[in-house]
């Protein structure tokens, strides 16, 4: 079994994730509602791609020391998916794509709408800032990835994701 990895929003950085996610020793899910957007994710063995018409139904579904990156379409949508990926605990990381005045923005209202500290702390954004700095998505997707590889391997949750969890989350889409 591989650690997992559930990609919600197939936008030009999730793609660039998704390639080099198709060479690392990871499986991951690429979930958008877009069919434009999901038909451009190239294929791969450990790649899955499906849509989601509500996400937010879809985060119960993770299986538990699974990484979650949020990079939607939709400020809205991203901000409503991290308030449901916070309230679970045993999720390995929780990131969000976005500038450090995004993930500011993004705590506070966190906090005003009753997460705790405790929870939006575990919210990783912006992501890949230990890696190199560029805007460009293929580097914004390694850094990310390094950062998630190198959460699973300090956590050793490699062997502990239901694999079988993944099936259930597609589907029920």
């Amino acid at each position: 079994p591989r650690p997992q990895l559930f990609l919600f929003g197939a936008g030009h950085v999730g793609r660039s994730l998704c390639t080099i996610a198709s060479q690392l020793p990871l499986r991951l899910v690429a979930l958008d509602s877009r069919d434009t957007m999901r038909a451009l994710v190239p294929h791969a063995d450990n790649v899955t791609v499906t849509g989601m018409a509500e996400p937010e139904i879809c985060v119960p579904s993770i299986p538990r020391n699974a990484a979650v990156l949020v990079m939607t379409h939709s400020h809205e949508l991203d901000y409503e998916l991290c308030r449901a990926l916070l309230r679970r605990n045993e999720l390995a990381f929780v990131g969000l794509i976005g500038s450090h005045s995004k993930a500011a923005r993004f705590r506070h209202r966190l906090r005003k709408d009753g997460v705790s500290p405790q929870a939006t702390d575990r919210l990783t954004s912006p992501i890949g800032t230990s890696g190199p700095t560029s805007k460009e998505p293929g580097v914004i997707a390694l850094a990310a990835l390094t950062e998630i590889l190198t959460i699973f391997e300090e956590l050793g949750t490699k062997n502990r994701a239901d694999v079988n969890s993944q099936s259930d989350l597609v589907s029920h889409q």
